[in-house]
């Protein structure tokens, strides 16, 4: 057996990855995204039938976005912005096109399901399963019509369109506190934890956002730092620009605390069984890592076996629901005041979990494992790739 991986060759997830497989004696090869979007590479001629294929994250790779977002404004015969994403320079944190990007991943990951179809050669996951992983709408009906236990809709529906569109359907579900997540967003890129007064024309926005005007124009900048915006105009001016690319809103149910702040639950899953988990300990309500927030081990000497046991249980059933992915994260919320995880998010990405071990081992050498030996025993099929229409 061999393994293709389709990422960033100099990435420490493509790094740590190669290194589990060396030390199994397994052969690893690395084609790098960018030599398939500009079709450097031609991806059937690296396939065999003993072929495993690993896809890795297209993030934190300017000329790789911005290939993306090309890609996707000629699907969506957005020509005129052809030129403009051309003469795109690379700014730290700048938010540019999100829904664009993801119009182009899910053609360049279509693209890459069409070529290995004609192989005999198996993902560890499937490239349709990544994409519903990305789209946080539609995964969060596919959560509720499972049964698994998410924070409410406010607009299953339909998409929310502007600022004044979420009042009113906050004044009208009587849920004055909510979470703005960017549709097709990842790393809290996007997300705002708006309130609003029940009777008052008060409201407040915590975000990682800056809200920049420049000659005349509203441009939105991820960040490290925690942002409160009060002025209404503000407010509305980046819940309107976010509303443009696409957003999924939800209720904003308050998280339990762990050591002097609030806690969500990165939880790992693997060949359909939980293995690594981590507390994400938060100074505000954001609990990502990358946002300088602690980490904490999860054992029984602070969170009860039967609470450990329900997350575990939740984060297997989630995962259970994408047939064609052998390993994900799952981000799970314990409700202040209640025992009954949520779930938050699946991220296709979400087994780089540093500090985290499981029977010894880190995710990447788990993974390698337990793929080595499922496909001795069970001779696993290939995954049949569905196409995403767009």
């Amino acid at each position: 057996m061999k393994f293709l991986i389709i990422g960033d060759p100099f990435h420490i997830r493509v790094k740590r990855f190669m290194r589990a497989l060396q030390a199994k004696g397994v052969e690893g090869k690395v084609i790098s995204h960018i030599d398939l979007l500009t079709d450097t590479v031609y991806l059937p001629d690296q396939l065999s039938p003993d072929t495993t294929i690993r896809i890795e994250t297209a993030g934190e790779n300017f000329p790789v976005e911005k290939e993306l977002i090309r890609l996707g404004a000629r699907i969506l015969h957005q020509g005129e912005l052809v030129t403009d994403i051309d003469r795109m320079r690379f700014e730290m944190g700048k938010i540019t096109y999100p829904s664009l990007w993801y119009t182009g991943w899910c053609r360049y990951l279509n693209g890459i399901g069409k070529q290995v179809a004609q192989s005999r050669a198996r993902y560890m996951n499937d490239p349709s399963d990544i994409m519903l992983m990305f789209d946080k709408c539609s995964v969060h009906r596919l959560f509720s019509n499972a049964g698994i236990p998410v924070a409410k809709d406010l607009s299953p529906n339909e998409p929310v369109k502007s600022f004044d569109h979420l009042v009113a359907l906050m004044t009208q579900t009587r849920i004055f506190r909510v979470f703005i997540k960017l549709r097709y967003g990842s790393g809290a890129m996007g997300i705002v934890a708006f309130s609003k007064h029940p009777s008052l024309n008060l409201f407040s926005a915590m975000t990682t956002l800056e809200l920049v005007r420049t000659k005349g124009k509203v441009e939105l900048y991820n960040t490290k730092t925690f942002f409160t915006y009060r002025r209404q105009s503000d407010i509305r001016s980046i819940v309107d620009l976010l509303c443009q690319e696409g957003v999924h809103v939800e209720q904003w149910i308050p998280k339990a605390y762990a050591d002097g702040g609030p806690f969500d639950i990165r939880q790992v899953v693997i060949g359909g069984k939980a293995t690594h988990k981590i507390a994400r300990i938060g100074r505000g309500p954001f609990t990502n890592l990358h946002l300088r927030n602690r980490r904490k081990q999860i054992d029984s000497s602070w969170m009860s076996d039967s609470l450990i046991k329900k997350v575990e249980h939740i984060s297997e059933a989630t995962c259970a629901l994408f047939k064609g992915s052998f390993y994900a994260g799952v981000d799970i919320l314990i409700p202040r005041g209640s025992g009954n995880p949520r779930v938050l998010e699946i991220n296709a990405f979400g087994d780089f979990v540093n500090q985290a071990f499981f029977q010894g081992k880190d995710p990447y050498a788990l993974e390698v494992e337990r793929w080595l030996a499922t496909c001795r025993t069970e001779q696993r099929p290939s995954y049949q790739h569905e196409t995403v229409a767009l």
